[in-house]
C-alpha cells in the first residue's frame, strides 16, 4: 500500500518517527522542518509501514487478546452455569434430606407414645388383670354359697341348717356387734364399735371402692347372705329319695336353690369388683390430682377393678387441668385423647350391657317363678298336659 503525503502530512510523520521508532536516524534537520524530497518520502514510507506493520500486529495481538478472553469468558460462564446448578441440586438434595428428616422424626413422634399414653397403657393392662382377677373371684364366691345353700361338705351347712345358724350368730355377737351401741355387757357381743351392722349395711359392699381388709370382705359377704340367703335349709339324703313325688320335691328345691344362686351370683359380682387385685397405686398417684381419689385419704397400692375405672374416669373429668391441657393439644393428641375416651366408653358400655343381660335374666326366673306359684295354686302341676275343652 503506498501514501502520498502532502505537507501537513509530512510534519504528522516527522512526529511519528521520533515518537514510534527510537531506532531511526534521520538527519537533524527534519526535526524543524519537513523537505518534501523524494528521501523524505521515502523515508515516511518506511516509517508508515513499519508503523502499519506494528499496528497490524498489535491489532492481531488485540484480536488473538480478544478471542482468549471470549474462551475465558464462555469458559466463565459455563463453569459458572455447572457451578449453579449444582448449587440448586445440593439445594434439593438438602431440602430432600430435611424433608426426609422430617418425615421420620414425625414418624418416630407418631409412634413414640407419650407421657399420657404411657399412663393409659399401664391402666389397660391394670383393668386386665383386674377384670381377669374379679372374674375369678366372682366364681369363686359363687361357687362358696351355692356349696352352702346344698351342703357340700367343708360349709357351715354341711350338717344341717342349724349349724349353719350357730355359725353365722357367732360371728354376728363377735364381729359385728358392738356393745356400747347396743348398751350391753360385753359378755353379750365384743365386736368393735366401726364394725357394728357391718354385716346389714349396704355401705359395707356399695360405698368401697376397694375392699382392703379381711374384715371389709367378710362384711360385705355376710351383706349378701343377709340379703338373698339368710338361712341354708337341711340336707335331704339322696338315699331317701325313692317315690315319685320326692323327686318331684327335690326338684323343686333344686329349682329353688338355683335361683337363690343366681341371685347370690349377682352380688357376688358386685363383690369381686372390688376386691384388690393389680399393684397400680403409683400409677394411680402419678396421674390423679393430689394424689389421692377424690373423697379418699389416700390410694391403696392394690386397687380394684372397680378403683381402677374410678380412677381412670376421675383423673379427666374431675381434674381442671385436663381440660385446660386439651385445650393446648396439638390435633393429633386430641385424636388420640378421643380414640382413649371411646375405648373407655366403650368398656363401660360393654359392662352396662352385661349388667342388662343379667337383669333380663333375673326377671325371665321371678316371671317362670310367678307363673309356677300360679299353677300350683290353680292345682295344676307344671308339665302335665290340660285338655282342650269341647266345643259348644
Amino acid at each position: 500500500m503506498k501514501y502520498k503525503l502532502t505537507a501537513p502530512a509530512c510534519i504528522v510523520a516527522s512526529f511519528l518517527v521520533f515518537g514510534l521508532n527510537s531506532g531511526f536516524n534521520a538527519p537533524s534537520a527534519y526535526a524543524k522542518t519537513c523537505d518534501p524530497t523524494d528521501n523524505d518520502i521515502q523515508a515516511a514510507q518506511m516509517t508508515i509501514t513499519r508503523v502499519n506493520s506494528r499496528i497490524d500486529r498489535l491489532e492481531l495481538t488485540l484480536v488473538q487478546t480478544l478471542k482468549l478472553h471470549a474462551g475465558q469468558i464462555s469458559a466463565y460462564i459455563s463453569q459458572q452455569t455447572t457451578a449453579i446448578g449444582r448449587m440448586f441440586d445440593a439445594s434439593n438434595q438438602s431440602n430432600a434430606q430435611i424433608a426426609r428428616e422430617t418425615a421420620e422424626i414425625k414418624a418416630t413422634r407418631d409412634f413414640m407414645p407419650s407421657a399420657g399414653a404411657c399412663e393409659t397403657v399401664s391402666g389397660v393392662l391394670g383393668s386386665k388383670a383386674a377384670k381377669a382377677f374379679a372374674e375369678q373371684a366372682a366364681k369363686d364366691a359363687t361357687t362358696a354359697q351355692t356349696g352352702r345353700l346344698t351342703n357340700s361338705k367343708g360349709t357351715p351347712s354341711q350338717n344341717g341348717q342349724s349349724q349353719d345358724v350357730v355359725y353365722r350368730w357367732d360371728r354376728r355377737l363377735k364381729t359385728w356387734c358392738n356393745p356400747e351401741s347396743l348398751q350391753t355387757g360385753e359378755d353379750v357381743c365384743s365386736g368393735l364399735a366401726g364394725n357394728h351392722n357391718a354385716d346389714i349395711n349396704p355401705g359395707s359392699l356399695y360405698g368401697a371402692k376397694t375392699l382392703e381388709t379381711e374384715l371389709d370382705r367378710q362384711a360385705a359377704r355376710d351383706l349378701i347372705t343377709n340379703l338373698v340367703a339368710p338361712f341354708a335349709p337341711d340336707p335331704l339324703p339322696l338315699e331317701n329319695v325313692n317315690s315319685e313325688e320326692e323327686r318331684r320335691q327335690q326338684l323343686k328345691r333344686l329349682s329353688t336353690q338355683a335361683r337363690l344362686a343366681l341371685a347370690t351370683d349377682t352380688f357376688n359380682e358386685r363383690y369381686a369388683q372390688r376386691l384388690p387385685a393389680v399393684n397400680l397405686g403409683e400409677w394411680a398417684r402419678a396421674i390423679l390430682p393430689d394424689g389421692q381419689i377424690p373423697g379418699t385419704e389416700d390410694t391403696p397400692d392394690n386397687i380394684s377393678m372397680k378403683e381402677l375405672q374410678t380412677i381412670l374416669m376421675s383423673s379427666r373429668f374431675d381434674d381442671p387441668n385436663y381440660f385446660v391441657a386439651l385445650q393446648a393439644m396439638e390435633p393429633e393428641n386430641v385424636r388420640r385423647e378421643m380414640a382413649t375416651n371411646q375405648a373407655l366408653t366403650l368398656s363401660l358400655l360393654f359392662k352396662i350391657s352385661e349388667n342388662i343381660e343379667r337383669l333380663t335374666d333375673i326377671q325371665a326366673t321371678r316371671l317362670a317363678s310367678e307363673v309356677e306359684k300360679e299353677l300350683l295354686e290353680n292345682s295344676i302341676t307344671p308339665g302335665t298336659e290340660i285338655e282342650a275343652p269341647e266345643p259348644g
